[in-house]
């Protein structure tokens, strides 16, 4: 039977909110280099690296190598937010229709920012 649950995690990042969000909405490539411990790779594999729509397929390490593919359902430039969809992963029975949202955002500090991102 199927479940419905949300996770939300919450964490400080060091940049701004205008920097996370761009790397998320149109730099994703990049990944590999910010943290190459955990993701191995990114590619698009339709459309671009920018539009709604599009489909990525992520190499990451989560105790072994995984491959997820996903597609950009929503952008938000005045809330800088980005809703993706699970397609295809390693489980599938976990993965596929998975929703993930993620968002950027100030918090007064001049160094530490907030990501939130909820499942």
């Amino acid at each position: 039977m199927a479940q419905i649950a949300t996770l939300e995690v919450q964490t400080e990042i060091k940049s701004s909110a205008d920097q996370f969000y761009e790397i998320f909405r149109s730099k994703q490539y990049l990944m590999p280099k910010i943290c190459p411990e955990y993701i191995k790779g990114v590619q698009v594999v339709q459309g671009d690296w920018e539009a709604v729509g599009s489909i990525k397929l992520w190499t990451y390490v989560a105790g072994s190598s995984e491959i997820v593919k996903d597609t950009v359902e929503a952008i938000d430039d005045k809330t800088k937010s980005i809703t993706y969809n699970i397609l295809e992963g390693k489980n599938p029975d976990i993965l596929q229709g998975l929703q993930v949202h993620c968002s950027g955002y100030d918090n007064g500090s001049n160094r530490l920012r907030k990501m939130d991102c909820g499942i």
